[in-house]
C-alpha cells in the first residue's frame, strides 16, 4: 500500500487522544453550481438534513488575493476575487465546507477512522459527486494535529523523553537548547507516487495561568497530482493518507509516550 519505509503503525487506538483537529479536504475545478441554494440543499439532504449529523446549514463569504506571477517575479498588481460557499456543522464539533473549487470534512471530536471519520468522508464525497459532479481532482490533503499536554511538562529538555529527538530540534543542544523558550519548525517532506508531507513542529506555554508546555505534532499529508474526480480513487487516496499520518506521528513521539496516553 506505501513504498516509503515506514515502519508499519500499531493500531490501537489511544485512550489519552492529544488529537486537536482532523480535516480532508479534495480540491477540484472552480464550479459554479456551488452557489445554487437549491443544489445545496439536495447535497444536505444527502447528508441527512436537518435531522442528521450536520444540522446547521449556513452560506459563507469571503475573498481571496491572487498575485499575477512570471519567471522573473510578479507580473502586475495584487487582485481581490470573492467567493461564496456553505458550510454544514453540528454542535458536537463536525464542521462539512462546500467552496467552488473544494469540499472538506473537519472535526476537533475526532473517535476513529474506520467506524467515523472514514464512513462521514466517504458518504461526502459520493455526494459530492452526485450533485457538484466535479470531473478534476486537484488535490487531495488529510491534516492531523495533535496538542500534547500529557504528561505534564514544564521544561523543554523534558520533551525528550516523550518526543524523539530528531524532530525536537535546537532544543537538544547542549548548550543553546537551555535557552529555547518557544519553537516552532518547518519540513517538507517527499513520500512516495506525488504524495508530500508538510510537516510542523514545537512547543509553547499552554496558556497564560500555568508554566506547562504543549507540545504541537502537525501533519498534512496531500497529494496534488492532476488526475480524473472519481470516488473511489479518492477514497482509497484518503486510506493511504490516513495510514501515512498515522506512521509519521507513531515515528515522532517515544513509546514511554504512547503508553503514557494509551
Amino acid at each position: 500500500m506505501v513504498k516509503v519505509s515506514l515502519p508499519d503503525p500499531v493500531k490501537a487506538p489511544l485512550g489519552k487522544s492529544p488529537l486537536q483537529l482532523v480535516v480532508c479536504q479534495v480540491r477540484f475545478e472552480e464550479t459554479l453550481a456551488v452557489s445554487d441554494a437549491k443544489l445545496v440543499l439536495r447535497l444536505h439532504g444527502d447528508l441527512g438534513g436537518r435531522a442528521g449529523p450536520y444540522p446547521k446549514l449556513e452560506s459563507v463569504r469571503g475573498t481571496r488575493v491572487e498575485i499575477p506571477m512570471a519567471a522573473g517575479g510578479p507580473l502586475g498588481a495584487p487582485s481581490e476575487t470573492a467567493f461564496a460557499g456553505w458550510r454544514m456543522s453540528s454542535a458536537d464539533g463536525w464542521i462539512v465546507t462546500i467552496m467552488p473549487d473544494s469540499v472538506a470534512l473537519e472535526t476537533s471530536r475526532y473517535t476513529t477512522w474506520d467506524e467515523d471519520f472514514g464512513p462521514r468522508f466517504r458518504q461526502l464525497i459520493e455526494a459530492v459527486a452526485i450533485r457538484i459532479s466535479p470531473s478534476i481532482e486537484q488535490r487531495l490533503g488529510l491534516r492531523y494535529v495533535d496538542r500534547i499536554t500529557q504528561p505534564k511538562v514544564t521544561s523543554p529538555d523534558q520533551w525528550k523523553d516523550f518526543v524523539s529527538e530528531p524532530f525536537l530540534g535546537l532544543i537538544m543542544h547542549p548548550t543553546v537548547g537551555r535557552l529555547v523558550k518557544n519553537s516552532q519548525q518547518q519540513t517538507l517532506l517527499t513520500l512516495d507516487d506525488g504524495i508530500s508531507a508538510l510537516v510542523r513542529t514545537g512547543f509553547a506555554v499552554e496558556d497564560d495561568a500555568s508554566s506547562d508546555l504543549a507540545y504541537l505534532l502537525d501533519f498534512d499529508v496531500s497529494r496534488s497530482e492532476v488526475r480524473a474526480f472519481d470516488v473511489q480513487s479518492i477514497l482509497q487516496g484518503a486510506e493511504t493518507l490516513h495510514d501515512l499520518n498515522v506512521r509519521l506521528f507513531q515515528q515522532a513521539v517515544t513509546p514511554r509516550l504512547l503508553e503514557a496516553l494509551a
